[in-house]
């Protein structure tokens, strides 16, 4: 079996795919449906957009997507750069997938010059975020902000 992370723009058949798995998993928080987030998708898939999203394959096989942002949360007045949208199929966790999907967040971040990335994590996936060497920086709303330092 081999894992492979390929940049969703080079692979435009995904997002239909990526768009119902961040519709069902965020959806309900966003209010954005499978269309709303395919919509979304094409446009962030600019090149005049900062960060990517990537897809992870399983033997060729979509498992998985993660993407590198910005954003802006309530205690930070300028965008800061995020870790986002990090979902694995529920059939294919344990497996290690979303770990490399993070890690491939990071490289990418080092290889644009930055040093800190943050995620908004919902309540119970802490400890997996903390078990990667995020920590708790604070809150938004009922979230938990997590930084990670990589220098």
């Amino acid at each position: 079996m081999a894992l492979s992370i390929q940049p969703l723009k080079s692979l435009p058949e995904h997002i239909p795919l990526v768009a119902m798995w961040c519709s069902t998993t965020w959806g309900h928080l966003s209010g954005l449906s499978a269309a709303d987030y395919e919509s979304w998708l094409h446009k962030r898939l600019s090149p005049d957009e900062f960060g990517d999203f990537w897809v992870a394959l399983w033997d060729g096989k979509p498992v998985g997507c993660v993407q590198l942002t910005t954003w802006h949360i309530t205690e930070k007045k300028n965008p800061i750069p995020a870790l986002a949208n990090l979902y694995v199929e529920p059939q294919n966790r344990k497996q290690h997938i979303g770990r490399h999907l993070c890690n491939h967040v990071e490289i990418s971040a080092k290889a644009e010059y930055l040093d800190v990335l943050y995620l908004i994590a919902d309540d119970g996936i802490e400890d997996y975020y903390q078990n990667l060497g995020w920590e708790k920086n604070g809150v938004d709303g009922d979230k938990s902000i997590f930084i990670k330092h990589l220098a």
